[in-house]
C-alpha cells in the first residue's frame, strides 16, 4: 500500500483478522482451543515515494536499497551514487548544544515544538538575534583539516532585512577569511568574499530543497589546519563583512532565520548528501556500490550500445557508466567517465577519446562499438562526440557495469574508488552498433 501524512513518524501493523468489522487500530475475535490459525510472513520493507521498489534484503541496518534523490518539487531525479564521507560537524541540528558558541543569538525552539525542517520533522530552530550591536553568530572550530566544507539548511523569516539574509564565514589566523552571504528570499549567493593569501579554491553555492528550505555552503583549501565557522544574521545581502561576520544593531530580540542540519567535510568540493550528527561524535556514510552484472545483462558483448542519462556532477571526477573487468587488464574497459568538468568516453586498456563539455542539469551520452570490439562512435546532448574511437577492447571479458564509479571486481567484498557523486537517471543498452544518426536522436 502507499499512503502520504503530515506527520514526520508512522507506526505499521500487521495482523491477524477474522473478517469481522472490529473498531480501533487492531482487529479483536476469540480464538478457540483447536481453531488456532496462522499465515507465512517474509520480506517486510518500507520506501519512502509512491511506489514499491524491487525487494531488497536488510539485516541490522538499511542495507541495499537504492538512494533515489527528488527536486525540489518532489520530482524523481534517478538514482544518487557517491563516495564514503564524513560530517565532522558534532551535534548537527542541536545548536543550543555548547558545542556550538552562541554570539548576540539564541536558539529559539518554538517552546520546545520547533519548526518543520526539511526532513520533514519538527526539529528546526530559528537562529535569533539578540537586540544590540554585535555580530549575531555562531561559531565552532574545526582542527587539522586543510580542505574545508562547511554547509547548513537555513530558511528565511522574513522577506526583508534581518530574517532573510544568512552568511557563512570560514577563518583561519589573523585577518584572512573567506565568506559567502546568502539570499534565502531570491535562492541567490549575494555577496562573497576572499580576503588574504592563505584561502585558495574558495566556492559557494545555495541548492533550493524546497518548502522554502535552502542548503548554503562554502568551500576552500587552507595552508593551516585549524578553521573557526561562523553562521551568523546579515542585515541585507551586501553587508560590510569582517573576519567573524556582519556587526549591526539590531532593533529587537525576534528576528533571525531558520536553521538546520550542519555539516563539515574535509573535502574542497560540492557538499555531498546530508549526515547527521546526533551526539558528540562524527558520523561516516560507506560508499555507494552500485553494478549490474554483464551476465544479467540479455546478450551482452559485440557488438552493442549505451546510452546513459545523468545529471552533470559539480567538480568532481570518476566513473559515470563503466563497463569493466580489472582481472584483465581493463581489456574489457568501456564506457563513460568524468575528468577535468566534462565526459569523455574510456575504452580498452589505455585508450580514451577525446572529452566533451556537458551542461548544467540532465544530461544524455551515448556510444556504439562494432562486432570487433572498437567504440567507433558516440554523441553527447545530440552532436557527435567523437568519431575516432578505434582501439580495440573485448566487452566479452567485462565482469560487471559500474554505476557512478570504478569497481575493483579481483576482491570480495567488492570496493569502489573514482566516484564522481553522480545522479543517474537512465541506462539504456542495445546488442547492435547504433548508427552515428541513432545516438545523436537518442541523446537528444
Amino acid at each position: 500500500m502507499a499512503a502520504t501524512s503530515s506527520s514526520a513518524s508512522a507506526i505499521y501493523l500487521c495482523a491477524l483478522t477474522d473478517n469481522s468489522t472490529t473498531a480501533g487500530r487492531l482487529p479483536s475475535y476469540t480464538i478457540t482451543a483447536g481453531n488456532e490459525r496462522s499465515l507465512y510472513l517474509w520480506g517486510a520493507q518500507i520506501v519512502v515515494g509512491s511506489a514499491a521498489l524491487p525487494y531488497s534484503k536488510t539485516t541490522t541496518s538499511s542495507n541495499g536499497i537504492p538512494r533515489l534523490t527528488h527536486n525540489s518539487s518532489g520530482s524523481r531525479l534517478g538514482l544518487l551514487v557517491e563516495g564514503s564521507a564524513t560530517n565532522l560537524a558534532q551535534y548537527s541540528e542541536d545548536f543550543a548544544n555548547a558545542y556550538w558558541t552562541k554570539s548576540s543569538v539564541t536558539i529559539d525552539d518554538n517552546g520546545g515544538s520547533f519548526w518543520t525542517s526539511p526532513a520533514n520533522a519538527s526539529d528546526a530552530v530559528l537562529l535569533e538575534q539578540v537586540s544590540g550591536t554585535n555580530v549575531h553568530h555562531i561559531l565552532r572550530q574545526f582542527t587539522s583539516v586543510t580542505n574545508n566544507c562547511f554547509s547548513i539548511f537555513a530558511k528565511k523569516q522574513t522577506t526583508s532585512g534581518v530574517g532573510r539574509y544568512v552568511y557563512i564565514v570560514l577563518r583561519g589566523a589573523g585577518s584572512d577569511y573567506a565568506s559567502a552571504v546568502f539570499d534565502l528570499d531570491a535562492g541567490t549567493v549575494s555577496q562573497s568574499s576572499n580576503v588574504g593569501s592563505t584561502w585558495s579554491s574558495v566556492g559557494y553555492g545555495i541548492e533550493d530543497y524546497g518548502n522554502g528550505w535552502y542548503r548554503c555552503h562554502i568551500r576552500a583549501t587552507r595552508t593551516s589546519a585549524t578553521t573557526n565557522v561562523y553562521v551568523g544574521l546579515a542585515n541585507s545581502g551586501t553587508p560590510t563583512m569582517s573576519n567573524t561576520g556582519q556587526s549591526y544593531n539590531a532593533a529587537n530580540s525576534t528576528d533571525g532565520v531558520y536553521i538546520w542540519g550542519a555539516m563539515y567535510e574535509a573535502r574542497n568540493g560540492p557538499p555531498t548528501s546530508y549526515i547527521e550528527t546526533p551526539s558528540n561524535a562524527s558520523v561516516t556514510r560507506s560508499a555507494d556500490i552500485a553494478y549490474v552484472e554483464t551476465a544479467d545483462v540479455t546478450n551482452w558483448g559485440r557488438p552493442g550500445s549505451f546510452v546513459v542519462e545523468y545529471y552533470k556532477p559539480l567538480e568532481q571526477s570518476g566513473g559515470v557508466v563503466v563497463a569493466d573487468d580489472d582481472g584483465a587488464g581493463n581489456a574489457g574497459r568501456l564506457g563513460v567517465e568524468y575528468s577535468a568538468g566534462g565526459p569523455r568516453i574510456v575504452y580498452g586498456t589505455s585508450g580514451s577519446g577525446s572529452g566533451g563539455t556537458d551542461t548544467a542539469g540532465l544530461n544524455k551520452i551515448g556510444w556504439a562499438w562494432n562486432g570487433s570490439g572498437a567504440a567507433t562512435r558516440s554523441a553527447l546532448n545530440g552532436s557527435a562526440l567523437d568519431t575516432s574511437l578505434a582501439t580495440s577492447f573485448d566487452p566479452t571479458l567485462t565482469d560487471g557495469i559500474n554505476l557512478g564509479g570504478n569497481i575493483d571486481w579481483t576482491t570480495l567484498p567488492l570496493t569502489v574508488s573514482g566516484q564522481p557523486n553522480v545522479v543517474i537517471r537512465k541506462v539504456q543498452f542495445y546488442n547492435s552498433q547504433l548508427s552515428a544518426a541513432d545516438l545523436n536522436t537518442l541523446t537528444t
